[in-house]
């Protein structure tokens, strides 16, 4: 009964976790502006995205095992050919560090891109 004396005056019982656990994925993901036609755009982008990802990883003091690259062309440009594909590229040893990351990231895309 008490408790609820305390919530009916607005004073919330309910212990909050003050940390919440680490995530166990972290997704950096972004649609283009505009379409994007060569490799070397696209590694740009895939850099910066893996950049962002890394950074959220240290945040929260994790390292990773593997990475996966997803590509994909415009769903809605349906007069286009349509291609998607993702690798999962394995780190030899777990890791946090920006360049490692991007390095793989780019080896994956590397594998998976296809011109046009």
């Amino acid at each position: 009964m008490e408790r609820l004396g305390y919530e009916l005056r607005g004073i919330s019982c309910l212990v909050l976790e003050e940390v919440s656990a680490p995530r166990k994925q972290i997704i950096s993901s972004r649609s283009f502006g505009q379409l994007i036609y060569n490799l070397h755009e696209l590694s740009e982008s895939v850099a910066s995205y893996m950049s962002s990802a890394a950074e959220k990883l240290r945040s929260q003091n994790s390292i990773c095992h593997a990475i996966q690259v997803f590509i994909q062309t415009n769903p809605f440009r349906e007069q286009d050919n349509q291609y998607s594909n993702c690798i999962t590229v394995p780190l030899p040893n777990a890791s946090s560090d920006t360049r490692l990351l991007v390095r793989a990231a780019l080896f994956g895309l590397k594998r998976i891109y296809r011109k046009g």
